[in-house]
């Protein structure tokens, strides 16, 4: 099917975005969303209780700057390598 500029594939009868050809094409399974908030969950806990006691001593006083360290840090982990290594694990 032709692809047109806004990314979905058209054809005379009808238009069908493309993230569901592809989804159907690879007969790729889709985790339950709610599974993916309980991984969230469990890997954020310990992540948001250790970082913060591990990193702030070696930070300034400001709150506000030790807040967006901790995230810096936090975030990167689950984005690139906690969410990654589960949808791995439950294709």
């Amino acid at each position: 099917m032709p692809k047109n500029w806004f990314g979905t594939c058209t054809n005379n009868k009808a238009t069908i975005p493309l993230q569901l050809i592809t989804l159907r094409d690879n007969d790729m399974k889709i985790p339950n969303k709610h599974l993916i908030a309980t991984i969230n969950y469990f890997a954020l806990v310990p992540l948001v209780y250790f970082i913060p006691e591990l990193v702030n001593p070696f930070l300034p006083v400001n709150k506000l700057l030790q807040v967006c360290v901790d995230v810096a840090i936090i975030v990167p982990i689950i984005s690139y390598i906690v969410m990654p290594t589960a949808m791995k694990y439950l294709k």
